[in-house]
């Protein structure tokens, strides 16, 4: 994991557009063959994995009306390769996700603490996940829809408690140089509210045999002093992302 390299945390337009057309990723000469001796070394010491599709950011063009990510079908094993300390080398794959930067109606930045149950457990951050080819139709990812639905999935918070939800910022570098599209989640609620959304959803899903993605919400007033106080003195692992975007969003005025 590359901890060192910088998180660029970029405020983009109000058009974003994700597409992909079933291109597969072309690896550079040498290259596959890497990656498939390290898929099977996983394999051969019994880890029990499926070689499913992940998608790979192949363009990212910019201008002041529109951001277009373009995006080719790499696998599994492309993924594995990279996250293994391989980040830097040609041609490793640059993963899309989606983020979303939740603020209460009395002021707070809410975002959570991983269960145990999970591939990063007691890590801090923000509701949000993957894009996969289920987000997609004709083409075009639904970028607004996959966040919405990992807010209600991980907090509890409905589309209809969400006021604004809009794109907000494009993180690239960090750990292993992935992007994310972090959007701006405006909720109607108080933290209360929140954290009693989130209480009942962890109960329902326990109920059912299952545990909820964060194990606890965890808020933070968005003020300046305080986000400096909670990082200061708030030792858990964090997504690399997380600090930088808070004071980013102070600074760029979308905060309160």
């Amino acid at each position: 994991m590359n901890v060192n390299a910088q998180v660029v945390i970029e405020p983009v337009p109000a058009s974003i557009i994700v597409t992909h057309d079933h291109t597969p990723w072309a690896a550079p000469p040498g290259l596959q063959r890497d990656i498939d001796a390290h898929w099977e070394g996983l394999i051969s010491i019994g880890a029990t994995l499926a070689r499913g599709a992940v998608l790979h950011v192949e363009t990212v063009v910019s201008d002041a009306d529109e951001l277009r990510l373009h995006l080719s079908v790499s696998d599994y094993a492309h993924y594995m390769y990279t996250i293994a300390d391989n980040y830097s080398l040609e041609g490793t794959i640059k993963v899309i996700y989606t983020a979303a930067l939740l603020r209460t109606s009395d002021g707070f930045f809410v975002f959570g603490q991983i269960s145990s149950g999970t591939a990063t457990p007691g890590r801090l951050q923000c509701a949000g996940g993957g894009i996969d080819l289920s987000d997609f139709e004709n083409g075009i990812a639904d970028l607004g829809g996959n966040v919405a639905d990992e807010v209600a999935e991980e907090i509890g918070v409905t589309e209809g408690q969400i006021a604004i939800l809009r794109p907000a910022y494009l993180k690239s570098g960090g750990e292993n140089g992935f992007y994310a599209v972090i959007f701006s989640c405006d909720v109607s609620i108080p933290l209360s509210d929140v954290i009693a959304a989130h209480r009942a959803l962890a109960e329902s899903l326990r109920a059912a045999g299952n545990e909820s993605e964060f194990v606890k919400l965890v808020p933070v007033r968005i003020e300046r002093r305080a986000i400096r106080e909670f990082f200061a003195r708030d030792m858990r692992s964090r997504v690399d992302y997380l600090e930088p975007l808070l004071f980013a969003d102070l600074d760029n005025g979308l905060a309160g």
